[in-house]
């Protein structure tokens, strides 16, 4: 561990100098160790770490583990080396946050953790150094209570990790964030599993979030449904999944998808065979469960976010339902200030130049977001409905 600060420079220093960081396409440090071999590539680091002259020493592989390996867990409230100090997780869904939780998050860092936070590569948030007597008032903070934040999410939205996705990146063939969230809150609240589920989103083959070293990865893909009017297959958002990655010790990539074009809107079903099926998951039973799963089914129809539900109620040993929380109301719709149009209609759709002046885009109270050089904008009736506000 001593050297690890060494290696990574040398690794970032050679890709620096020779990776194509100028094409969008190739900028993938994989692609350079492809084009010079493992082993031309591992040579250059060593010999780069000796030009620091610091020491530093590269072993050839890993030493082999002499007792079994068990992955720490980073959600919840865990115990530090240092007596009287907790370290305390903080599951933040798709790795995705308001401003308003975003200050929330600053706070709890300036009242509990002396204002340190740490994030994992799991897109997940870890308050460190915690006085074991001020754990029962964090706990009770409001922000980690009937919101989107949390300490125990549950096995299965705890284990949710997401790439960007269409939304923001040029390469994704789906939307991955809102589409996560929404389907691993659902799962979460319809079905229980004995262990952490791990279940990874990505928008195109580039695997920014690693689909395949998950126990399921989702990979956005094409994929065609049979349209009854027509009679012909009509593309529509799909992907492909993979089953059975596994890390650490016992590492493996599963890197042959177990199912290929399947449609967005068949895919919660398929999950729910797939976590039967191999990761022994068990559906909740009884009324709970069908209120449970039409509130999240409600939500997901109506392109609400969900809320973050307590366990499945078949978990808890409870019989009743607790009542769901109130749909917060949205921004009421505004008035296009001031519209800059070029080139009039192309192709049923209205482009919008940037002005020099700040543009945003404000949809179900997200953050006010930059508008891109040239947006194509064309609003439905339905999104007009749950309150787009476009300010120029």
């Amino acid at each position: 561990m001593s050297n690890v600060v060494d290696l990574s420079e040398a690794i970032l220093t050679i890709f620096r100098d020779e990776g194509a960081r100028g094409d969008r396409q190739q900028a993938r440090l994989m692609w350079l160790i492809e084009k010079k071999g493992l082993e031309a590539f591992r040579a250059q680091v060593e010999a780069e770490m000796a030009g620091y002259g610091r020491g530093a020493v590269l072993d050839k592989a890993q030493p082999v583990a002499t007792t079994e390996y068990t992955r720490r867990e980073l959600l919840g409230v865990h115990a530090q080396p240092t007596a009287g100090l907790s370290r305390v997780g903080i599951c933040v869904p798709s790795g995705r946050l308001s401003v308003t939780e975003t200050r929330a998050l600053a706070q709890l860092a300036d009242t509990y953790s002396a204002g340190e936070l740490r994030f994992t590569v799991e897109q997940n948030v870890i308050l460190p150094n915690v006085a074991d007597a001020q754990l029962p008032a964090l706990l009770a903070e409001p922000a980690l209570n009937g919101g989107r934040l949390s300490v125990e999410p549950g096995n299965i939205a705890g284990g949710m990790v997401s790439c960007t996705g269409a939304q923001f990146c040029g390469l994704g063939l789906i939307e991955t964030k809102g589409n996560a969230e929404r389907i691993s809150n659902i799962l979460e609240a319809t079905m229980t599993t004995p262990k952490k589920l791990r279940i990874h989103w990505t928008g195109c083959p580039n695997s920014c979030a690693q689909v395949q070293a998950a126990d399921i990865g989702i990979m956005g893909a094409p994929a065609k449904r049979l349209d009854p009017v027509t009679g012909k297959n009509m593309a529509v958002p799909g992907c492909k999944i993979f089953i059975g990655g596994k890390i650490g010790e016992d590492s493996h990539l599963s890197l042959e998808p177990v199912y290929v074009g399947v449609p967005l809107d068949e895919l919660l079903p398929k999950l729910e065979e797939i976590i039967i099926e191999h990761f022994d998951g068990k559906r909740c039973g009884g009324t709970s469960r069908a209120r449970r799963a039409g509130h999240a089914h409600a939500a997901l129809a109506d392109g609400r976010p969900l809320t973050r539900m307590p366990p499945p109620l078949c978990a808890q040993g409870l019989s009743q339902p607790p009542h769901p929380p109130p749909a917060q109301p949205l921004p009421a719709l505004k008035r296009v200030r001031r519209r800059v149009c070029c080139g009039g209609h192309q192709g049923g759709r209205t482009l919008w130049r940037q002005p020099r002046r700040r543009a945003c885009l404000e949809l179900q109270r997200r953050p006010l977001l930059r508008a891109p050089r040239l947006r194509a904008a064309r609003f439905s009736e339905d999104e007009e409905k749950r309150g787009i506000v476009l300010l120029l």
